[in-house]
């Protein structure tokens, strides 16, 4: 049986089938996953104003921290600097005047999970927010400078997450007509540019997601998640050079 399908996990599929089946294995695995990935959430509560805790302790264990931890399950948590580093960057995102309408404005929900099915298979996301005709994902990044964050964002396929959140706001009955994202730098002076994908990166998200989908519905019905490939594969070297710790050899 297929668990209920979120983004993060489908895109393991473009790896392999096997990370795919590994990662829905875990669907209600509570490991907060990797410390970046726990400083990203808590830094997205902190710019949106969803729920999160400081913790000011020097380390993170011992009887008090069992108790804070306890308090506040089920939200981020950060430390002093994170929340200081977090809310400058919120600073940044209100000054901009872009950012700030399309996160802000009347009409506009915030991190709020919708479920759907897709082909009689459940999914869920959260967007980070969403109205107004409009889904907006909010990245934090090393460098939001335009060329190398689209091309970072192309690789790690964000069109494709926006457009997964467009199809199931659609399946609610709401319908979408922008997509943007909000990219804020996580380090000083927190730059903040703005993102508005257009028709051929809409299509683009929508075809992976597809493809991905159509792969992950197909093993499925086998019954089998193979790896990169089940067949031997050639390893050959093909130069007339062979470089071995920077000095060449004819071959």
């Amino acid at each position: 049986m297929t668990p209920s399908v979120r983004f993060s996990r489908l895109k393991q599929i473009a790896q392999s089938p096997a990370h795919y089946r590994y990662a829905a294995d875990r669907a209600d695995d509570a490991s907060p996953g990797s410390p970046a990935m726990a400083r990203g959430r808590a830094v997205h509560a902190v710019v949106l104003g969803t729920p999160y805790a400081v913790w000011d302790g020097p380390v993170r264990r011992g009887k008090e921290w069992d108790a804070f931890a306890l308090e506040h399950a089920g939200v981020p948590v950060m430390n002093t600097t994170e929340y200081d580093m977090a809310r400058a960057m919120r600073a940044s995102v209100l000054r901009h005047d872009i950012a700030r309408e399309m996160l802000f404005a009347n009409g506009m929900v915030r991190e709020q999970r919708i479920d759907w099915t897709r082909d009689g298979v459940a999914c869920h996301g959260t967007p980070d927010a969403y109205g107004n005709g409009l889904v907006v994902d909010l990245k934090t990044t090393k460098c939001a400078e335009p060329e190398r964050f689209v091309r970072d964002a192309k690789w790690r396929a964000y069109h494709a997450q926006l457009a997964f959140y467009a199809s199931g706001l659609l399946a609610l009955g709401v319908e979408t007509q922008r997509l943007a994202i909000v990219a804020v730098e996580a380090v000083a002076p927190y730059v903040v540019t703005v993102f508005e994908l257009d028709a051929t990166a809409w299509t683009s998200g929508d075809a992976l997601v597809a493809s991905w989908w159509e792969r992950m519905r197909q093993c499925e019905a086998a019954g089998v998640w193979p790896g990169y490939t089940e067949a031997a594969v050639r390893f050959g070297v093909d130069d007339e050079t062979l470089s071995i710790g920077g000095e060449d050899f004819e071959i």
